[in-house]
């Protein structure tokens, strides 16, 4: 849970109750059996990549059925928040590297140049891994888990606007509707 507090991390917050899920139910479902246990958790970084075969001897696939078209958005997800902030790339000559295209609405008379990213990792498993092995041996159950994160972590963030300074709507109607502003 300190890893999802933390700035960079936040994304991770989401996932904390899919991952603790999954934890119990390799608790649940692998009886004394050291190394089901062990391969069952480790399958949860191929499952979120929509791979659910191919996993080590005591757990060779994942046991649900074919998942559906609209998930597929986790495995998406997961990829493009834990790679949102990629730094720019760096030559070894220490300039920054720069793409420059040419928009079509442009026609060709402007080019407009754009930042090369490094290349995305796939770091954030890892992250996300600690953070349920950490909420593990903070809450004894999966309820206390729960609890906790809804009192502490389901806050919404307070509206954009909710810093604006306020308007009178029909004066903006009215300077909208007129040919010459009025003041």
């Amino acid at each position: 849970m300190k890893v999802s507090s933390k700035k960079d991390n936040q994304d991770l917050r989401e996932w904390i109750k899919s991952v603790v899920n999954h934890m119990y139910w390799v608790a649940s479902s692998s009886g004394d059996n050291e190394q089901e246990k062990v391969d069952k958790w480790c399958s949860i970084m191929l499952h979120v990549c929509n791979i659910h075969t191919g996993f080590d001897v005591d757990f060779k696939q994942c046991v649900h059925g074919p998942i559906e078209e609209h998930r597929e958005w986790i495995k998406k997800a997961l990829h493009f928040n834990g790679n949102g902030n990629r730094k720019q790339a760096v030559r070894k000559d220490g300039e920054k590297c720069w793409s420059v295209s040419y928009p079509k609405s442009k026609k060709g008379e402007k080019a407009v140049p754009s930042k090369i990213k490094v290349d995305p990792t796939y770091k954030y498993i890892e992250k996300l891994l600690t953070v349920v092995f950490e909420r593990r041996q903070e809450f004894a159950t999966y309820s206390e888990a729960s609890q906790d994160a809804l009192m502490n972590y389901a806050k919404a963030p307070p509206a954009v606007n909710a810093t604006y300074q306020p308007y009178d709507k029909a004066d903006l109607v009215k300077k909208r509707c007129t040919r010459f502003p009025t003041k």
